[in-house]
């Protein structure tokens, strides 16, 4: 059976500011998963709070994914949540490299910068300095990705 917004409502409170969900009682609803995301039940079946957070307040489910203005998975606010793609969504994840700066790796040669669009890797070259290369990609992800550019690590 799928959640309705009616269901919803009568199970659990939201509260769009500090992006709470409570149950009858007054207590904070979920956990945080391992993922970073919040995770509540509702009647037995498992549901991620930016999804319920759409539908408590639009009365619907999504039409597509849900994004984090500020990349906090566990800040389920309503000013917090956007919709997104699947590849705007990637667009603004953190940097999973050992420099932990988005779009730059070390080669032997100095620091590259590159950017991935449309399953497409493409190369914006190679720079004597991190900060450098950092700078290029940054100015390549506002340029191609807009507000769901992640520059800041």
């Amino acid at each position: 059976m799928i959640l309705t917004v009616e269901r919803l409502r009568a199970v659990l409170d939201y509260d769009p500011i500090s992006g709470i969900f409570t149950d009858a009682g007054g207590k904070v609803a979920g956990h945080i998963d391992p993922q970073g995301y919040r995770e509540i039940m509702v009647d037995g079946r498992h549901y991620l709070a930016h999804r319920l957070a759409w539908l408590f307040m639009k009365g619907e489910w999504p039409p597509r994914g849900v994004s984090f203005w500020n990349g906090d998975r566990a800040d389920v606010s309503w000013p917090n949540l956007r919709l997104a793609s699947q590849s705007q969504t990637a667009m603004g994840r953190k940097a999973r490299n050992k420099l932990g700066i988005k779009g730059v790796s070390s080669t032997k040669y100095g620091y590259r910068a590159r950017i991935f669009m449309k399953k497409r890797q493409l190369h914006l070259g190679t720079f004597p300095t991190i900060e450098l290369a950092a700078e290029s990609y940054a100015r390549a992800a506002r340029e191609h990705f807009g507000e769901f550019a992640r520059v800041d690590q």
